[in-house]
């Protein structure tokens, strides 16, 4: 302001919960350190700028943040009796809300914003001290917006450490709950609580990790769009209209159909032939990719390659379930691997074909089916098959042996006359037995609580 007359400077404070400026405490530290983000920012000023443009949106939410259960009344007694005067205000201030309200609260109302600028600039406010990890994040996750992540913001309730933090224990991630007056550290879930929040506010989700058990846990049912996307009279299946589709839906995966072109260039494409969707004679392994290229579906839109889905499937947040329908030679599936490398992908796809070129040339690196007939140890992979052929028993046990569960849900696995019914009784039964996620026909999408398709 001394240098810039009419200027408000105002403070927005970062996700610092666990950074310190060294050495500190002291009134001429605090000087410096001033002087110097000042510095900076007339650094920043007089430098070119670069335009911002709109549309502004904005969005919040208060999320039901987990905290981990609750002490009993007895603990509590214990509690009054500790050495540690702060624990015993705490154990005091709890037992008066146990006597009042009944029950410890074991969630928390925490806020969560997201302004966009368009695709120029985002602002993510998060309440609490926020741990580093999340601005880390944030920027990783988003990384064609600019980003700028507050903390401190519409609340400051307690510490938010990332799960990292979270594990280590500590001030951050544990003892400090003491002195804000909660029973305990939050849940494990805390993370990918506030991280699928932040992506549902700003119109993406979080990329899954198929290979992180919390995160799993935290998103359990995964919901996986069958051929493609939400396939309706103007997204046909694979198209790109159905990729889009699937991610406004809500879905977490979308199954990408892959078959080789003449030339051994992976595309997505349910069936063999292009007619009826395309106009056009011959199948798909009749065209070189390049001859593909001029081909359209009947919405205008052209055929994906391998490369194009996955990219859209990453921009968008989706994993990827490939079912590779035509075998290829070894060049085709280091091209299909080398595909999900380069887009960063492998923790977040997997291949329901058990074929042994697959398992050669993909095992190690995604999630591959597990074999029908496997016994022991599945770690690593994850059962698909039909709803009719799984129960709870069946899924527990494979769930216990390492296996993610994924039933299909599809439509012509049904009675023509009776599919709904038939369809929702066993995703109702098989969401009951805790199964780890659904490949779905996106008529049903709205039993598993997204937006009903036309």
């Amino acid at each position: 302001e001394e240098h810039l007359p009419g200027t408000t400077a105002l403070f927005a404070a970062g996700c610092g919960g666990d950074q310190n400026p060294l050495p500190r405490r002291t009134l001429s530290l605090a000087e410096l350190y001033g002087e110097m983000l000042g510095d900076a920012v007339l650094d920043v000023l007089a430098a070119e700028a670069v335009a911002v443009h709109g549309p502004v949106s904005a969005a919040f939410e208060e999320i039901a943040l987990a905290l981990s259960p609750a002490p009993d009344r007895s603990a509590l007694e214990a509690q009054r009796a500790d050495g540690n005067k702060y624990i015993r205000r705490r154990a005091e201030a709890l037992l008066k809300t146990l006597d009042t309200e009944g029950a410890i609260p074991e969630q928390y109302p925490y806020p969560v914003q997201v302004w966009r600028f368009a695709d120029d600039f985002q602002i993510t406010a998060l309440g609490g001290e926020v741990t580093v990890d999340y601005a880390l994040r944030i920027k990783k996750e988003f990384p064609r917006d600019r980003q700028f992540v507050i903390a401190y913001a519409n609340d400051v309730c307690s510490y938010i450490p990332s799960l990292r933090v979270l594990r280590e224990g500590g001030y951050e991630g544990d003892s400090s709950m003491i002195y804000y007056g909660f029973h305990g550290p939050w849940a494990p879930s805390i993370e990918e609580d506030i991280m699928t929040a932040v992506h549902r506010l700003a119109g993406r989700r979080s990329l899954i990790n198929l290979k992180d058990a919390e995160q799993l846990a935290a998103r359990r049912p995964l919901i996986i769009a069958h051929r493609g996307g939400v396939v309706t009279a103007s997204s046909p299946e694979c198209s790109p209209a159905a990729v889009l589709a699937a991610s406004l839906a809500g879905y977490d995966l979308v199954e990408l159909d892959v078959r080789a072109t003449a030339d051994d260039q992976p595309v997505v494409f349910h069936d063999r032939d292009l007619r009826p969707a395309v106009d056009a004679a011959k199948g798909v392994a009749e065209y070189t990719a390049r001859e593909l290229r001029g081909l359209r579906f009947g919405n205008g839109e052209a055929i994906l390659t391998l490369e194009q889905a996955v990219a859209i499937c990453k921009e968008e947040g989706l994993g990827v379930m490939l079912d590779i329908k035509s075998a290829g030679g070894p060049r085709f599936y280091r091209r299909i691997l080398g595909v999900i490398e380069r887009h960063e992908m492998l923790d977040a796809t997997l291949c329901i074909n058990g074929a042994d070129a697959v398992r050669e040339h993909l095992g190690g690196h995604i999630l591959l089916r597990a074999p029908d007939d496997a016994a022991g140890d599945l770690g690593g992979s994850f059962w698909f098959g039909l709803a009719s052929e799984l129960d709870a028993t069946k899924a527990a046990d494979l769930q216990a042996r390492g296996a993610l569960v994924i039933p299909a849900i599809n439509t012509f696995r049904y009675d023509a006359a009776t599919h709904q019914e038939d369809a929702r009784a066993d995703a109702q039964r098989l969401l009951d037995a805790g199964v780890d996620g659904f490949q779905i026909d996106s008529i049903y999408q709205d039993a598993f609580g997204l937006e009903a398709s036309e």
